[in-house]
């Protein structure tokens, strides 16, 4: 049996993935029903047994363990000063958005994409500026001529780049990222790239820092791969030294440059566990392929066939998404993320988490076919 077949009762301990019923089938926000991997779980135990956590520095090897795994699985060579702690993507990026940007400017951001880009920018009072995906033929691309119109347009300052894209599992190819790049030095306007999936492919990806750019922000952490997001460990890292000031400010300021006790010790070990990574990827590129069969043939729908993430998107044709899962979970416990949230082109689609072990996987769609059938 795979490491990643073993069933854990999640009930009652305090997950906000299965805040639900018992007979309820949770398979909505990003959070794997796996453990992580054994190398980190042995540090955070060791952590834990030393029973002492006061307050925690960031070391060196934090940051050589991250140049060391990004070096040698995505060639790419990050420099230790371009790099900065964060206690999270998402604090990352409201942080940099508060220093880099004023309150009223304009945010692109390229829907249907993870709604949490909606309430960082509305919470810190800047306005959205949509570039939607193009979808046609059952898959999705960048509309750059209305890109380029939106930012030119409305004197966008910053756009959130998702890569790989959640929802639709797409990675964008570095002839996409130069066109990106292009656009937005044209118009000198800042990048920040959340690349907080791109260990969660079948094959590699290309990182924004593959590119000539000579102003963005990239933003990673190990907490999708392994299922570590309760740890609270990101990293930026910035193109150039006025960003790397700017956001050693805003970090101070915003009192997020803190670790906790475990994140330090969990990810080192995280990126000293290549073999668990290798494993995952090709349980859930096999759960992609099940899912993926499972729902045009027995459900009548359209899922959307990505190769990165552990997400997938489905398209309900002219069925309302929100309509659509919420009878899904009140007639089958079958709990899924409601297309709407990721922008209003995403209204007729539904997001379902692959992240879990077969047996419940099947159970999950055998849900979804007595719903659709």
């Amino acid at each position: 049996m795979s490491y990643f077949d073993e069933i854990y009762d999640r009930f009652n301990s305090n997950s906000e993935k299965w805040s639900c019923a018992h007979d309820e089938l949770p398979m909505w926000v990003a959070d794997m029903d796996f453990k992580t991997a054994p190398k980190v779980i042995e540090a955070i135990a060791k952590k834990a047994n030393s029973g002492i956590f006061g307050y925690a520095r960031i070391p060196e090897e934090f940051f050589a363990a991250q140049i060391s795994w990004w070096k040698d699985r995505h060639e790419v060579e990050f420099s230790r000063e371009s790099m900065l702690f964060g206690r999270g993507v998402i604090a990352i990026l409201a942080s940099a958005m508060r220093k880099l940007t004023n309150a009223g400017d304009k945010i692109l951001i390229q829907t249907p994409v993870y709604g949490t880009f909606f309430n960082v920018i509305r919470n810190n009072n800047r306005q959205i500026i949509e570039n939607e995906l193009i979808f046609k033929d059952g898959k999705y691309e960048i509309d750059f001529a209305d890109f380029e119109k939106k930012i030119a347009e409305n004197g966008v300052k910053m756009m959130i780049l998702c890569n790989p894209h959640n929802p639709i599992g797409k990675r964008w190819n570095l002839s996409e990222l130069n066109e990106i790049v292009r656009i937005c030095e044209k118009y000198d306007v800042l990048i920040f790239s959340d690349e907080i999936h791109c260990d969660i492919a079948e094959n590699s990806y290309v990182s924004l820092a593959k590119t000539a750019s000579k102003n963005h922000i990239i933003a990673i952490s190990p907490s999708k791969t392994f299922n570590l997001a309760g740890i609270h460990s990101a990293t930026a890292i910035a193109s150039n030294s006025h960003l790397q000031n700017a956001l050693k400010h805003a970090f101070n300021d915003d009192e997020i440059a803190e670790a906790n006790s475990f994140c330090v010790e969990a990810t080192i070990a995280a990126y000293e566990s290549a073999d668990y990574v290798r494993d995952l990827n090709a349980y859930i590129a096999q759960n992609r392929r099940i899912a993926g069969e499972f729902i045009k043939n027995e459900c009548k729908l359209s899922p959307i066939l990505g190769d990165a993430t552990y997400l997938l998107w489905v398209n309900l044709g002219e069925k309302n998404g929100d309509t659509f899962c919420d009878e899904l979970r009140a007639k089958t416990g079958l709990w899924v993320s409601r297309g709407s949230g990721f922008g209003a082109n995403g209204l007729n689609f539904f997001r379902l988490n692959l992240a879990t072990p077969r047996i419940r996987l099947k159970d999950g769609l055998n849900r979804l076919k007595s719903f659709t059938s």
